[in-house]
């Protein structure tokens, strides 16, 4: 199995929706943050690799088993997934308001992943240079991950997607019939601090 469905968005773009959407539609299991924190501690040292730039990155152990992958730390190595390990799957960006996303990613995810890897190389920190706290510049970064995938992912292979548009592009772009049951919303960001204090 490789993957089939490869999410692009950063983190607080409604990642969570979609991993709980996709996987309503059959492309399951969906790998997350989430997903690593608690179950799949043995990735840790091979995304860290990553982080630092590795180029010896065993894809296939990270993502055995998964048919699709949203969220960081996934979304940060979307472009060489997309266009070199796994050419054939589709691409959905998730993408809200920049100056909302700052908003939410700065009370919740980013300190939340950095406390809990205190020390160790994150994707925010490969990201963000340590500047995630600058608004202007995590903007920044932000829309020029947006801007980079509309450049190299094929229109036919990418969606554009705000979680908000619900059930019809989705499912339209993935080619599967609509559902009957209400479309997900999840992790809300009041919702945040208790979603990780439930993680190991």
């Amino acid at each position: 199995m490789s993957l089939e469905v490869i999410g692009a968005g950063f983190c607080r773009t409604g990642t969570e929706t979609l991993k709980t959407a996709l996987e309503q539609l059959g492309f399951a299991p969906c790998y997350h943050m989430f997903t690593l924190i608690e179950k799949h501690e043995e990735h840790v040292p091979v995304w860290e690799n990553a982080f630092t730039g590795g180029t010896d990155i065993d894809w296939d152990f990270i993502y055995q088993g998964y048919r699709a992958a949203v969220d960081f730390p996934t979304a940060a190595f979307s472009e060489h997934l997309a266009t070199v390990k796994y050419p054939n799957a589709k691409v959905i960006l998730t993408i809200r308001n920049p100056e909302k996303w700052f908003e939410s990613a700065s009370t919740t995810t980013f300190p939340a992943t950095l406390k809990r890897r205190a020390g160790r190389p994150t994707v925010m920190n490969m990201l963000f240079k340590g500047r995630h706290t600058e608004k202007e510049y995590a903007i920044s970064v932000y829309n020029k991950h947006i801007d980079r995938i509309k450049q190299v992912i094929s229109p036919e292979r990418l969606l554009i997607y705000r979680v908000r548009e619900g059930w019809e592009p989705l499912c339209r772009f993935l080619d599967v019939e609509i559902p009957d049951n209400v479309f997900p919303h999840r992790n809300a960001q009041a919702d945040f601090g208790q979603l990780m204090s439930t993680l190991k």
